[in-house]
């Protein structure tokens, strides 16, 4: 916690990990390309701070939305071209629900 205020004090993003096997570690940010991890990890060398840049498998997730049989009238052509247009990876199928989701 001292580490985490004291990088904090210096205006370097910087939390607490809170699960996994890095549990009780400093992030200093999630990045999408590798050379700005090590970009920071040179400024914080800099600094005398030691940084080391771990590799995370992206999770990818499926959410589905089950529209019931009493609603499904209002779920019509325009409001699906409006969700399309506002989430462009968004996919609209009809299928049985049964071997998706149970009614619990």
């Amino acid at each position: 916690m001292r580490q985490l205020r004291e990088l904090q004090s210096r205006n370097i993003d910087s939390y607490i990990i809170t699960v996994g096997d890095l549990a009780n570690g400093i992030s200093l940010g999630i990045f999408s390309r590798k050379d700005s991890a090590e970009g920071v990890v040179a400024r914080l060398r800099e600094v005398d701070y030691a940084a080391l840049v771990r590799e995370l498998p992206r999770m990818h997730r499926k959410y589905w939305v089950r529209v019931g049989a009493a609603s499904r009238g209002q779920l019509d052509d325009a409001m699906l071209q409006g969700l399309k247009n506002d989430m462009p990876e968004l996919q609209h199928r009809q299928m049985p629900c049964a071997g998706v989701a149970t009614s619990e």
